[in-house]
């Protein structure tokens, strides 16, 4: 039942128009159409590091930040893997999973969802018009960059997928700043779980972070 709901919130971030051909992979099947336990062994457990910070009025959403751990298990094939969530410790708990023969890795919905509720804490609104927005975005108006990206001692080959979904959004003057909101993913096959770093900004006039999101790869947390 996991599974469906895994798959069933995939296809709600990935339901649109295939992008056109280009040169570098397109960012959504950099994110979603990927195989992403090729370098995992089953029983394995990964770390992801997630921090928000806020200066927004709104007392809803304030700063924490804290842990999401992963515990990869065998699934039915060489590609799937059963996964067990830890989302977050004390106060901050929630429910997520277990995902059963997922190819690909829950942490980057289980990020997305968190920030769409971080939205709709701050603005309200529908989830599915932030959603639709930052679909669109990743279908039409991200860029994909290579880079060499640090893991462990040394630099492995990695891509950048940026983005800003609300920049020319037709309700910007409601989204209290959000409107300049950057999203930046960093994903290689030679980090287990292909997940690198996410990172979604946006500034206040000063230069401050007026909303910073983050979720970063720990390779040496347990």
């Amino acid at each position: 039942m996991r599974s469906l709901i895994f798959v069933i919130g995939l296809l709600a971030w990935t339901a649109a128009a295939p992008a056109p051909a280009q040169e570098a992979p397109a960012a959504s099947d950099l994110l979603f159409e990927t195989q992403d336990w090729r370098s995992v062994s089953s029983d394995t457990a990964l770390l992801y590091r997630y921090e928000r910070v806020s200066s927004l009025p709104s007392e809803r959403v304030r700063g924490f930040s804290d842990t999401i751990r992963l515990l990869v298990g065998p699934g039915s094939t060489a590609e799937s893997r059963n996964v067990q969530v830890e989302m977050f410790s004390g106060g901050q708990r929630r429910p997520a999973g277990p995902f059963d023969d997922v190819s690909g890795n829950p942490v980057l919905v289980l990020f997305l969802e968190q920030h769409l509720q971080t939205l709709v804490a701050a603005i309200g609104a529908n989830p599915r018009y932030f959603r639709n927005a930052i679909r669109t975005g990743l279908r039409d108006g991200a860029s994909v960059t290579p880079l060499t990206t640090a893991y462990r001692d040394g630099q492995v080959p990695a891509w950048r997928i940026a983005m800003r979904p609300f920049l020319q959004d037709p309700h910007h003057s409601q989204m209290m700043g959000l409107d300049t909101l950057t999203y930046s993913f960093v994903v290689s096959d030679h980090v287990p779980g292909k997940i690198v770093s996410i990172d979604v900004r946006a500034d206040d006039t000063n230069g401050h972070p007026l909303l910073l999101e983050t979720l970063s790869y720990d390779p040496d947390g347990p």
